[in-house]
């Protein structure tokens, strides 16, 4: 989070739809961010190939939005 208000409930969820095989398992998927505030989530992905796999990132005050692997990069 690098600038703006506090980012309360972030969330990181399985941002494919609920009747594709497989699931995401994170180590964490519903933190709160203060500007500056930097913080490493992992996830584990079950029985998704690689180039299915996408992640919703929403949260309180933060737009919706589908993150894949390509667009992190």
């Amino acid at each position: 989070h690098e600038d703006g208000p506090a980012a309360p409930f972030v969330r990181l969820l399985d941002g494919r739809p609920a009747d594709r095989p497989g699931w995401a398992r994170w180590d964490d998927n519903a933190v709160d961010l203060l500007p500056g505030e930097e913080i490493v989530l992992r996830c584990r992905w079950d029985g998704v190939p690689p180039a299915e796999r996408r992640v919703l990132l929403d949260g309180w005050n933060v737009p919706a939005r589908v993150l894949t692997e390509a667009s992190a990069c």
